[in-house]
């Protein structure tokens, strides 16, 4: 912490940026893998996919 008032200072709050940056590229490379298995071992349709995300959107 940068003061007495428990402030993040700029460079901090950016590190803490880059860091949310890596995780969430991390979780979507992760999340698009497992599609693609699920994908080519035929065990979901695009379809159905699109149709859940829709609904999870909604």
């Amino acid at each position: 912490m940068s003061d007495k008032n428990n402030r993040l200072s700029p460079v901090e709050i950016f590190g803490h940026i880059a860091d949310l940056k890596q995780t969430d590229y991390k979780n979507t490379l992760a999340i698009a893998a497992i599609i693609e298995v699920l994908l080519e071992k035929d065990i979901i349709t695009k379809e159905e996919l699109l149709v859940k995300s829709r609904q999870l959107d909604s």
